[in-house]
């Protein structure tokens, strides 16, 4: 397995232990896969309330969902009233820094022209 390129496309800078480390745990998933596939599942009962058909075998299965509801702020770390009940402007306002009406934060990208 190429660590290396791994680590290029998911822009991970390593070191050579975690190199290491991380070539031991991906060779330990896919020898794992190998051994899955190696199970003969022919006569295996399907998973109970999963389809691999698009959702057919959901018997009286269904999503319990619920309206949206936004609490109101908790210990004033907003300025008025409910946490986004003005858009975000309250928001915007508390923070420490903004810029044109965004709240500004350190970079997490290292961008390289």
């Amino acid at each position: 397995m190429d660590i290396e390129k791994i680590s290029q496309l998911a822009r991970l800078k390593l070191n050579d232990q975690e190199k290491e480390t991380l070539s031991k745990e991906l060779n330990s998933i896919l020898a794992y896969i190998d051994k899955l596939k190696e199970s003969d599942v022919r006569e295996a009962p399907p998973a109970q309330g999963w389809s691999a058909s698009g959702g057919e075998d959901f018997a009286g299965a269904f999503n319990d969902l619920r309206e949206d509801e936004v609490p109101p702020a908790q210990g004033g770390s907003l300025p008025t009233g409910q946490a986004g009940a003005s858009g975000g402007e309250d928001l915007v306002e508390a923070s420490p820094e903004k810029a044109r009406g965004f709240i500004k934060v350190k970079g997490v990208f290292d961008v390289q022209n």
